[in-house]
């Protein structure tokens, strides 16, 4: 039997063993009234006492030996016993039931309780696979220098402030070119923008830790050299047009030296087992429809 039907029998044994014990209650005080009037001979003012007793002392019959009727004509005051005895049998019973329905609420509780967690832990499952297995990243990647950092060398020397510049140029040749070699992924370029196509978060995981570890690279930081990321996702099933655009507006919004993101790519990358970067908040913008997020490296 389920626990459902259990708790249903109960239910129903519980109300009955109350409605017996109150007519019982009744039975009792009407009893104890006629008892009453008997001892304070009132009793021929009740109509139909005679009958009422005759009545009582033939069902009292069913409760005790004929002889001890013989002896005593104290039929009552034994049916009054026995009805007591059966309000105590009654209302341990009704207790009995009513700890057997609080043990089948827990245990029904317990049970939605762990079919809850048992949903749960499936659905969460199922989202893990969908963001391991569905979901693809579009990685936007804008390399600059900070002008201020070879201009307040360069003076107003012109011929310095060219070759600094020069040497400057050079440098972002060189870091792009590391990106596009180091990096095995399908690439595109929009403007001045980086475009890495990226098929699952682990890939995800190490390309973010090979951009962010090249462009901290001391001689690059030196240079004033400054960069701006920016991950946003799509289905396998999707077009990543719509991702290209949005990654490339996350990118203008000059997040200098972060890798911004929604909250989706996060919970991405939580389901890499050697997943280098936390999430924290980076602001709400006017004209973007999420929460922006910034990944930063994982303290150790």
């Amino acid at each position: 039997m389920l626990n459902s039907q259990k708790d249903e029998v109960s239910k129903i044994i519980k109300n009955f063993a109350d409605l017996f014990r109150v007519l019982l209650s009744l039975f009792l005080i009407g009893i104890i009234m006629l008892w009453m009037a008997q001892i304070f001979q009132f009793d021929s003012y009740i109509p139909f006492s005679g009958n009422i007793n005759a009545f009582l002392t033939k069902f009292n019959s069913h409760f005790v030996t004929q002889n001890v009727l013989e002896e005593s004509d104290n039929s009552i005051v034994y049916l009054s016993v026995n009805i007591i005895i059966l309000l105590v049998i009654s209302s341990f019973i009704s207790d009995v039931v009513k700890d057997m329905l609080q043990m089948y609420e827990r245990s029904h509780e317990e049970s939605v309780e762990e079919d809850n967690i048992r949903i749960n832990e499936q659905i969460k499952k199922n989202y893990e696979l969908h963001l391991k297995h569905n979901m693809q990243f579009i990685v936007a990647l804008r390399l600059n220098v900070f002008k201020d950092s070879f201009q307040a060398l360069a003076f107003s020397d012109p011929d310095y402030s060219q070759k600094l510049q020069v040497a400057v140029d050079k440098m972002l040749v060189e870091v792009k070119n590391l990106v596009t070699s180091s990096v095995k992924c399908d690439k595109t370029n929009v403007d001045d923008i980086i475009i890495l196509h990226i098929q699952s978060p682990e890939q995800l995981n190490k390309i973010l830790v090979f951009l962010k570890s090249l462009c901290q690279v001391e001689k690059y930081v030196k240079s004033g050299l400054e960069y701006f990321i920016a991950v946003t996702t799509h289905t396998v099933d999707e077009d990543p047009k719509e991702a290209m655009d949005s990654a490339v507006k996350l990118v203008n919004l000059g997040c200098k030296n972060k890798i911004v993101c929604y909250q989706i790519v996060p919970e991405c990358l939580n389901t890499v087992l050697n997943n280098k970067f936390d999430a924290t908040a980076n602001g709400n913008y006017e004209d973007l429809p999420d929460s922006l997020y910034e990944l930063v490296y994982k303290k150790e």
